[in-house]
């Protein structure tokens, strides 16, 4: 069994689409899993979510700054390690389409998987 997992897309869709070329020029993958942080750091958030949506075939949990991004959305306490990306986290919330917030709301923290 082949197993991809790819992680800390951080809003570069350019990156993601060359991973998604590669998985789908690859015939022998069995399994892929996406281990969040989908946004912070690029500017391409939205445009990383929709890619993502878009891909019944990856499994995708949140990371931690999807989480940040969350927890100012929804007035949650903002982990204080982050303070210094809180301004860009912000731009990111103030930004993201309502579909994307509901699709980084709807994504596990954990994913249990067993392969053999």
């Amino acid at each position: 069994m082949k197993v991809m997992i790819f992680t800390d897309i951080h809003g570069n869709a350019s990156a993601l689409r060359a991973v998604l070329s590669y998985l789908d020029q690859s015939s022998d993958i069995d399994a892929v899993y996406c281990l969040g942080d989908l946004v912070g750091i690029g500017p391409e958030h939205n445009e990383v979510i929709n890619l993502l949506r878009q891909r019944p075939d990856i499994q995708t949990i949140s990371g931690n700054h999807d989480e940040c991004v969350l927890a100012l959305i929804h007035g949650d306490v903002y982990p204080a390690s982050y303070q210094h990306a809180k301004e860009h986290h912000q731009w990111i919330a103030d930004s993201l389409t309502q579909e994307n917030q509901s699709y980084l709301e709807r994504l596990p923290r954990v994913l249990n998987a067993t392969h053999q």
